[in-house]
């Protein structure tokens, strides 16, 4: 079809389809225009993956034991993580 028809892949209809399926893409990447990510300041991928790991550790509380033994280990030890949010 792509070789009688366009002569690319781009307008076939399954390549569209294979893009959202196949294709990761990543939280922290910019898929922005050059002119959109300047007007937004111009923040590389480092200060976006930082900014979003410091977000991650101010709002992420995972439950991996039982409020129970959280609450024993903290009378015991010195934790200074807060148990929640």
């Amino acid at each position: 079809e792509v070789v009688a028809g366009d002569g690319h892949f781009l307008a076939h209809a399954q390549t569209m389809q294979r893009m959202t399926r196949d294709y990761h893409y990543p939280a922290v990447a910019d898929r922005a225009t050059p002119a959109e990510w300047t007007e937004r300041g111009s923040r590389d991928i480092r200060d976006t993956a930082r900014h979003r790991a410091r977000e991650i550790l101010r709002e992420h509380f995972p439950r991996h034991i039982d409020a129970k033994i959280d609450n024993a280990i903290r009378r015991r030890f010195e934790i200074l993580l807060p148990a929640t949010g």
